[in-house]
């Protein structure tokens, strides 16, 4: 959104100062003051503004470079008093481009500047989109400077420099901007192979817990069962064996009737573990 208001105020401003603009709705819009087509300069304001915006939202300034982010926010702002003192300017010296070209050329030249400066920090970051806006900075700059001298040093200035520059920044804005979306589809179909594992390691996880609690039911079923098979046949063994001893009066059987309880105990004691 940011970038194609950029784009319109682009449009406008450049068919405003080849004059096609007045061509195209001069016998609508201003037709008994064509003077106030000079109020279309205003797009320069707004065009920069969105400039700005698009760059922090392109870049996720405020997580990339927090205090850019918030020196360019303040430079957006500053458009709108910016703009009110332009328009100001305008109807105060009756449309005179030298007076109210001042407080444009100042913006312009903010802009302009602190783009450039800016390029530094942002090849720090290693940020591969920063690239791209680097590169779309240092065109248009390059443009803003060499129209500013235009402007300065001649009296029909030309902007054909600015013109040049704008379609090359396109360019490589759109590439950014194509660049960013192949990279936001990559993190997509990423983050879906990954949702997607680990859903399937989930459900492996759950069949492998499922499996467990099943073996796990099967061997308590098992020991419940065995342990009772055990217990059943030396219960019997031990009644019978006391029963026999308290009626055997033979010493030595009655040794080997208490080998056997004891053996037949220990195995109990056993099988209760």
């Amino acid at each position: 959104i940011f970038y194609s208001g950029y784009l319109l105020m682009v449009v406008i401003y450049t068919a405003y100062v080849s004059d096609e603009l007045e061509d195209w709705i001069g016998d609508f819009v201003f037709s008994e003051h064509p003077a106030c087509f000079n109020l279309f300069k205003g797009a320069v304001y707004l065009g920069l503004m969105c400039w700005l915006a698009f760059i922090r939202s392109f870049l996720d300034l405020e997580h990339l470079l927090p205090k850019w982010d918030r020196y360019f926010r303040f430079i957006t702002w500053l458009g709108v008093p910016s703009m009110v003192v332009f328009v100001f300017l305008v109807f105060r010296y009756n449309f005179s481009y030298v007076i109210d070209d001042l407080m444009t050329m100042f913006y312009i030249a903010l802009v302009t500047i602190s783009g450039f400066v800016f390029i530094y920090p942002l090849h720090r970051t290693r940020d591969p989109k920063g690239y791209f806006i680097a590169a779309g900075i240092g065109v248009i700059c390059l443009g803003f400077v060499l129209t500013l001298f235009s402007r300065v040093s001649e009296t029909n200035f030309s902007v054909d420099y600015l013109k040049i520059s704008t379609i090359a920044e396109i360019l490589i804005f759109s590439l950014g901007l194509a660049y960013r979306q192949k990279k936001q589809v990559e993190a997509k179909q990423q983050a879906d192979f990954a949702l997607l594992e680990s859903q399937l390691l989930q459900e492996k996880n759950q069949v492998e817990a499922k499996r467990l609690r099943e073996l796990d039911d099967f061997k308590s079923r098992f020991f419940t069962n065995i342990t009772h098979e055990f217990r059943t046949p030396l219960t019997v063994i031990l009644g019978m064996g006391e029963q026999l001893a308290k009626v055997e009066n033979d010493a030595g059987k009655r040794n080997q009737l208490g080998l056997i309880k004891r053996n037949g105990q220990n195995l109990l004691r056993l099988v209760n573990q």
